[in-house]
């Protein structure tokens, strides 16, 4: 069932003009993108030829949840017409390898930054989902260039340790390992009640294929994790030029209303941050609210280049 499932998206996100690519990062590192057909061109000798992008560029970050096209489907098939989408896989995630043992935000984010400028991207917009959104917040701090418009969906600027421990204390878990990488069925439902506002009524059989063919790359993963929050001695505000947009579920359990605007005033200067809230919506809210979670993401991308505080409500 979750492989039918894989495939029907991989065939919607072909449907909506995308292909999938492989991009070399460096030897050992591959990145797999999921491009705009309309950006690539074969030569007669069989080579690819980029092509510049004619419309507004949007990358989709995903986080934990799986791989890009499962994360972000519902969004390809909103934007693809108005914007030239790019969905990479995270190192570790879908079809993106690498044989270096650097579990770092900022290597995710250094080889995102380097495949985009490999495909011809010179302008976007970056939208990352939780842990995709610490990563486009390091691209849209090391590359301002690059990053036109910044939105963190259900995300928060990357974490302290400090910052970790309290969240894993209020969620009643060790460590995040335990929250998005369950072992088993009771784990895997005790993680579908933190991130969903309603649990789906999914039948055991369904968990156990989930548990099969969701979690692969296991150990490296742990790894990302265990890296993800930065030492506190280490943590430094984030130097970012560009306005933040966060688009979150309101009833989301991992990063609460209170945590961003938490890590707005600890992190952010105020007026450079843009919260907007997506009702009776959890932590995938864009997968919980697709229709209500687009509206506004649409009018967040539309107005990118504003400026000033504010608050949006759907």
């Amino acid at each position: 069932m979750i492989r039918i499932l894989k495939n029907v998206i991989h065939v919607l996100m072909k449907f909506a003009g995308l292909r999938p690519q492989i991009v070399e990062v460096e030897p050992g590192t591959k990145l797999h993108f999921w491009v705009p057909t309309e950006t690539i061109n074969k030569t007669n000798g069989g080579q690819n030829e980029l092509i510049p992008p004619r419309k507004p560029v949007v990358v989709l970050i995903h986080g934990f949840a799986e791989d890009g096209a499962i994360t972000w489907i519902p969004q390809v098939l909103a934007l693809a017409g108005k914007y030239t989408v790019y969905v990479p896989d995270l190192l570790f995630f879908g079809g993106s390898i690498s044989d270096k043992a650097n579990w770092t935000i900022e290597f995710q984010a250094q080889c995102v930054a380097s495949s985009l400028e490999q495909l011809g991207v010179e302008k976007c917009t970056l939208v990352g989902f939780s842990y995709g959104g610490f990563v486009s917040m390091k691209i849209a701090e090391s590359q301002p260039e690059l990053v036109q418009g910044l939105v963190l969906s259900d995300s928060i600027p990357p974490m302290d340790e400090t910052t970790s421990r309290g969240l894993l204390k209020r969620l009643g878990f060790k460590s995040w390992s335990d929250v998005v990488l369950p072992t088993s069925v009771k784990e895997a439902k005790l993680s579908f009640v933190v991130v969903c506002h309603r649990r789906p009524p999914i039948p055991h059989l369904i968990y156990r294929q989930y548990l099969k063919t969701m979690f692969n790359n296991r150990e490296q993963k742990a790894e990302l994790l265990h890296a993800m929050a930065i030492k506190d001695s280490e943590h430094k505000r984030p130097k970012i030029t560009q306005k933040v947009h966060f688009l979150a579920g309101e009833e989301d359990n991992i990063f609460s209303p209170e945590d961003i605007y938490n890590a707005i005033k600890r992190e952010l200067e105020e007026a450079k941050a843009e919260v907007h809230y997506v009702k009776k919506a959890s932590h995938y809210a864009q997968l919980e609210r697709p229709f209500a979670y687009n509206k506004i993401l649409k009018h967040i991308l539309a107005s990118v280049q504003q400026d000033g505080p504010g608050r949006r409500n759907d």
